[in-house]
């Protein structure tokens, strides 16, 4: 016997998961962008803006800028946090929200709704397969008077109104609505482009046969 054996053999790979399709856009496809400039709120003090998007087959990458105006003391006061502190979304001993948290949320044509305030799926388990749209945020950074948030809306919109809605009670935004053709989203996730087959390996497709697992 050898004084120095070969190693053994290294361990196999732990088996890579697709990642959920509500958590964000497919990696293999190349969604094609809205001209969207939508003014949620805008106050003296605050501005909440969706400044673009990508529509997918399957949903919509949404592109939020949340700005508010600098004021005398902010160096030296809390940090701006528009979505609250971690824990904060969850509603108080009044059952009520906090002020302070910026709600936006969605709703689709037919009935069914999503917003920021929606509990993310991965606190139902890492194998959750949640039913209906679903708003989530998946990227954006920010500090001092701007953020910029991107958010996974789930699901790509029936053919009908798309309305947004946006609160902000501790900056004095009331509850608004606005309206914008979902057609333009739909159209757009038609020319959106496969760059290669969901399970590997050669040519691209047309997005139309693209379909959410």
């Amino acid at each position: 016997m050898s004084f120095f054996e070969p190693p053994p053999p290294p361990p196999q790979p732990p088996e890579q998961r697709r990642r959920p399709e509500w958590l964000g856009p497919p990696d293999n496809i190349l969604g094609v962008a809205l001209p969207w400039r939508i003014v949620l709120a805008r106050t003296d003090n605050v501005a909440v803006v969706v400044e673009g998007a990508t529509a997918y087959p399957n949903g919509i990458q949404l592109r939020i800028d949340v700005r508010r105006r600098p004021t005398p003391g902010d160096e030296d006061g809390e940090p701006f946090f528009p979505l609250g502190h971690p824990g904060s979304r969850q509603r108080g001993h009044t059952g009520e929200l906090p002020p302070e948290l910026l709600r936006v949320g969605i709703e689709l044509a037919d009935g069914p709704k999503a917003t920021t305030l929606d509990p993310h799926p991965f606190m139902l388990g890492p194998d959750a397969t949640p039913e209906g749209p679903l708003l989530t945020q998946n990227g954006g950074h920010g500090g001092g008077s701007v953020w910029r948030l991107e958010f996974w809306l789930r699901l790509q919109p029936p053919p009908g109104p798309l309305v947004f809605a946006c609160e902000w009670p501790s900056e004095g935004v009331e509850l608004t609505r606005i309206k914008v053709d979902a057609s333009a989203a739909i159209e757009a996730a038609s020319r959106a482009e496969v760059l290669w087959p969901e399970e590997g390996g050669g040519p691209g497709g047309s997005a139309g046969s693209y379909q959410i697992r």
